[in-house]
């Protein structure tokens, strides 16, 4: 499954965020737009494409999307399925929704982030692994259902943290839970986001990935480097 998560303060990226997962994605691959709000964006939306409606509780503050993101994360656990969830403003490379689908997330790791916030271009070809407590940036992920089940049966756990982002919970979460977080190199995915709706004050110009593989390269033809194996299996 692929989930994209938008909000309707800013849906002037999810054409192009569906447009690019619709170029690569395998036909057969459930789509589903999370609103974090009680309606659904009123721009088109691509044939093919379900919408879930996720209103906040009246206690949450404006800018949390925790509360979105466990819709999806429920939403895929409930099909037995694994994830691939977007904001709803990243570009990937051609190929990347494919190679994303088709990625395996390896046993020692909880997740895989398809967003490289650090490193650069010529970053070692590889999933590099760290612990979840030092984990940020869900704008690109890959979840197996493993994982999911986990997310959801800690519901609970999420709506008890003070800090409302995403990213806040799953590193909480995660860190109880002494998970890894495997990072793919290079890159499939880029942050174009120009303001945080989590927090409106934050400039995002560091948000831009140096380690991205870029617009004109293939991610479906990603192989290792001559005479090493592939790490991603």
């Amino acid at each position: 499954m692929i989930a994209v998560l938008t909000d309707l303060r800013r849906t002037e990226y999810l054409a192009a965020t569906i447009a690019g997962v619709d170029s690569s994605a395998p036909p057969s691959e459930r789509r589903v737009i999370v609103v974090d709000g009680a309606k659904a964006p009123s721009a088109a939306i691509a044939s093919g494409w379900e919408v879930v409606l996720s209103q906040k509780p009246a206690v949450a503050r404006a800018g949390e999307n925790r509360w979105s993101t466990w819709a999806a994360f429920e939403f895929a656990a409930r099909a037995r399925e694994d994830l691939v969830f977007l904001e709803d403003d990243v570009v990937g490379s051609p190929g990347a929704a494919a190679r994303a689908v088709g990625l395996r997330v390896p046993d020692d790791c909880a997740l895989i982030m398809l967003y490289a916030p650090w490193g650069d271009r010529w970053f070692p070809w590889r999933i590099w692994r760290y612990r979840a407590d030092g984990f940020s940036y869900c704008q690109a992920l890959k979840i197996p259902l493993r994982t999911l089940d986990e997310l959801v049966s800690a519901r609970c756990e999420m709506e008890a943290l003070r800090g409302g982002g995403s990213d806040d919970c799953i590193r909480d979460i995660g860190a109880r839970r002494d998970w890894m977080v495997g990072v793919h190199f290079p890159g499939l995915y880029q942050h174009v986001g120009a303001r945080s709706l989590a927090a409106p004050h934050m400039t995002l110009e560091n948000r831009v990935s140096e380690a991205w593989l870029g617009p004109q390269e293939d991610a479906r033809l990603l192989t290792p480097p001559l005479g090493m194996p592939d790490p991603y299996r």
